[in-house]
């Protein structure tokens, strides 16, 4: 069985390696933007209980944006749209559902929250059957489907846990299913639709990191059941597969992909294996999963620029830059500090900071709140932009603007208080 899944996850990963296309932006670090090391210097000493005043005029604005302007207008005019909307890039259903599942959850839901709640459970279990049902091919309505359903598990997991609806369940395995054997057959679409569509601009590591995570989520979040077993082991041996060929040694990182000539410094590639892998420690007890996760979130702090006083997306020195254009990736020339990758970095920050107690974990976190809301935020719109591109918000010819981020963003700073006051974030309580 092993063996079997280890050739699956193989070609899964090889097809992503031929049918890569990329696009993003990135970064430099150059001698004036080495990391200060003192911690104490930029955290201003400032006790993390008064979040609430720091962060509270950015999180009400933006969710009344998305609460009562973007989705729903006294819930009478839903956003029928969603997943057409360029400006959602598809992560809406997973962070809004998820966001707003946790307000279920904790008691602070209203009638609005819970409408949205109860659309976005439908939106996303309508799309995973319809890519279940009408075959691999003729499923795809937009460039964003795709990432939309990939994301979507986030969203599903929570909704779950709130609302233990069997419907739900039957949509994350769907998912979980749909997903296992997508390498079977190196020519079906759906494999294509997932690299073409997803593997933009994250890479091939990154993607099979996320599936790696829901994998593991399944024990965690649902439970254990006929199926359990079966994802443990995809999640293990997609694990092991990019053990084998992503990780370097040396620099203790997860590349962007198997090429050993792209071992630049990644945000997304390991903040999401970190993440992958604190749920496989959770789903299977192993040590060395929590240790390795550690161990490359440490190496993403090579990335922090002093002079932005956040995280680059990627390293930027100008032996990569040859690899960036060639990978189509002009971005990480620039200064490029985005509010995705951000996101997920705060999450695995999180993440951490609940199985180990450390500190610095919310630190890092509260520093990164403090970049989006003194360099991302707009009051004016009532929303955080995209990204920094050399300490400016233009456009470099991508939107400005992520609604989904957004949510993702809001949930962050919500995660951020849960954390602050003791109370499970992330992670179920393990009392």
């Amino acid at each position: 069985m092993k063996s079997r899944t280890k050739k699956i996850h193989y070609a899964l990963f090889l097809i992503a390696s031929l049918i890569a296309v990329f696009s993003l932006s990135e970064c430099k670090l150059s001698s004036s933007d080495e990391r200060d090391t003192s911690q104490d210097e930029r955290d201003g000493g400032e006790n993390d209980e008064k979040f609430v005043f720091q962060y509270l005029e950015m999180y009400e604005a933006v969710y009344d944006y998305l609460i009562n302007e973007h989705l729903c207008d006294g819930c009478s005019n839903w956003n029928q749209d969603l997943g057409d909307d360029y400006t959602d890039a598809g992560d809406t259903t997973g962070w809004g559902l998820g966001y707003l599942s946790h307000l279920e959850k904790d008691g602070e839901g209203t009638a609005d929250t819970s409408f949205i709640a109860s659309r976005l459970i439908s939106r996303a279990e309508t799309l995973i059957e319809n890519f279940s049902n009408q075959g691999l091919g003729n499923s795809l309505l937009n460039e964003y489907d795709m990432i939309e359903i990939f994301i979507s598990i986030v969203g599903l997991y929570l909704a779950y846990e709130v609302f233990e609806e069997e419907g739900i369940k039957k949509a994350i395995r769907s998912w979980l299913n749909l997903l296992l054997p997508t390498a079977v057959d190196p020519q079906a679409e759906l494999s294509k639709d997932i690299v073409i569509y997803i593997n933009l601009p994250y890479g091939p590591v990154t993607i099979l990191a996320g599936l790696a995570s829901a994998f593991f989520q399944y024990p965690i979040g649902v439970g254990y059941d006929e199926m359990t077993a079966a994802y443990i082991e995809a999640g293990e041996e997609i694990i092991s597969f990019l053990n084998d060929r992503a990780y370097d040694e040396d620099r203790k990182i997860y590349r962007y992909w198997a090429n050993e000539d792209y071992d630049f410094v990644y945000t997304y590639s390991n903040a999401l294996m970190a993440q992958a892998l604190i749920r496989g420690y959770l789903a299977t007890n192993e040590q060395s999963m929590l240790e390795r996760a550690i161990e490359i979130t440490e190496t993403l702090e090579l990335l922090y620029s002093n002079t932005y006083d956040s995280y680059l997306a990627a390293e930027n020195d100008p032996k990569y830059f040859a690899f960036y254009e060639t990978l189509n990736l002009p971005h990480f020339i620039q200064k490029y500090i985005a509010l995705s990758h951000t996101n997920y970095q705060n999450y695995n920050n999180i993440m951490l900071y609940e199985i180990t107690g450390e500190q610095k974990y919310l630190d890092r976190t509260r520093n990164n709140l403090d970049f989006i809301r003194d360099k991302l935020f707009d009051i004016n719109q009532k929303k955080i932009n995209h990204h920094l591109i050399n300490g400016t918000n233009e456009e470099f010819g991508f939107y400005k603007y992520c609604s989904g981020c957004n949510f993702q963003a809001l949930y962050i700073i919500y995660l951020y208080n849960q954390a602050l006051q003791g109370k499970p974030a992330i992670l179920p309580d393990r009392e």
